[in-house]
């Protein structure tokens, strides 16, 4: 199964209240109303699998209910590591200018002082590291100009290993292995304490593969066959850890460049059917042999636009109103040894707006989030 290799978004996806409200939605039904009751669960249905394709999840690889992958045959996570190493696909060297890969355009606009070197993300052959991240999201939901509760901070570790399993010039094909992630939230109930715990136990195990290139760039994403990828949550908590992974590289010119040198990269893509602007500025701080430390920052932007969502319940729609997002992060990188440590703080508001023709007016959306994340390579 594929992710899609997207932009990396600024917080979380709209689509975590979106399917919290549909599961709430056939609660209240009485027993005497039970086709409504089914066609409420119908479109549902309808609107979740529409946002998943508008996030880069086909939930056409997984069957109702049963949370098992089309064509492949499920199996149990592996015991180690090196178990779960399934034979290497060969590198795609056409992707990069493919569809699936995210391409920034790089500017150098100072080349900094003497002396100067080539900076790159080197993979070695087989080269394996220890993973481990920190991360921590706040979030604000306004419904119709209501404020709702804000939700508590979510922290989470996640614990790893990253390996090279093939290099070919100047693309690499990695996998990560999720060991184990510890969620932490405060202020809420037990049970939800406990539900919270219970969903991020479901990605233990769980292998994700990139296909990147040395200047930092995702070219594309698959999800190997396995028994943990059994629902629609599960997809969804994976692309935001591969997004923090996205976040971790900066993207890098090809030009020789020294202290104080600085740079931007950008690029568009097409979300659900919008496009959505990405933006670096990025300064070199400090470099001594091979290690080189990197400041930056990061906008996000889109205009909005209706979301291209073909099944979504008939007469139903979605539009984004618009995107705003800024953030600063910091990456010490070894440019020999691929060993780094990545810091960001991210802030974002996104605007929607909902027409349901069951509805008696359109429901008017804003989530604010805050994210921070550590990444380390070791």
């Amino acid at each position: 199964m594929r992710l899609r290799a997207r932009l990396a978004l600024l917080g979380s996806l709209a689509v975590f209240p979106i399917i919290a409200a549909c599961d709430n939605d056939d609660t209240s039904q009485s027993s005497d109303s039970t086709s409504t009751s089914s066609s409420k669960s119908e479109n549902k249905k309808e609107t979740v699998d529409a946002l998943l394709r508008a996030n880069g999840i086909d939930p056409e690889t997984l069957k109702a209910g049963e949370g098992t992958p089309k064509k492949a045959t499920p199996s149990a996570p592996p015991a180690t590591a090196e178990a779960a190493r399934p034979s290497a696909p060969e590198p795609n060297t056409d992707q990069a200018a493919g569809p699936s890969g995210i391409r920034y355009k790089i500017e150098l606009t100072s080349p900094g002082s003497d002396p100067k070197t080539a900076l790159k993300y080197t993979f070695g052959a087989s080269e394996r590291r220890n993973l481990s991240m920190d991360l921590q999201t706040t979030t604000a939901l306004t419904v119709n100009g209501q404020p709702l509760q804000t939700a508590p901070p979510v922290q989470v570790t996640v614990t790893g290993t990253s390996t090279t399993m093939q290099q070919q010039g100047e693309i690499a094909t990695r996998e990560n292995i999720f060991a184990s992630l510890v969620p932490s939230v405060n202020g809420i109930p037990p049970e939800m304490v406990a539900q919270v715990k219970a969903q991020y136990d479901l990605l233990s195990g769980l292998r994700l593969i990139e296909t990147v290139n040395t200047r930092g760039e995702l070219l594309n994403v698959d999800v190997p066959p396995q028994e943990q990828v059994q629902n629609q949550q599960v997809l969804i908590l994976l692309q935001l850890l591969q997004d923090t992974l996205s976040r971790s590289r900066v993207p890098l010119p090809r030009e020789s460049i020294g202290k104080g040198a600085t740079w931007t990269a950008s690029a568009e893509a097409e979300n659900g059917g919008v496009s959505i602007r990405d933006e670096i500025k990025a300064k070199l701080v400090s470099l001594s042999g091979p290690r080189a430390i990197i400041e930056f920052e990061i906008r996000q932007s889109s205009a909005g636009g209706k979301l291209d969502l073909p099944e979504l319940p008939k007469g139903a729609s979605v539009e984004l109103l618009g995107i705003a997002g800024t953030g600063t992060g910091q990456l010490e990188l070894d440019t020999k040894t691929l060993q780094l440590t990545a810091k960001v703080k991210v802030k974002t508001s996104r605007d929607t707006k909902t027409n349901d023709p069951s509805q008696p007016q359109p429901v008017l959306e804003t989530v604010e989030t805050g994210t921070q994340f550590e990444v380390r390579l070791r």
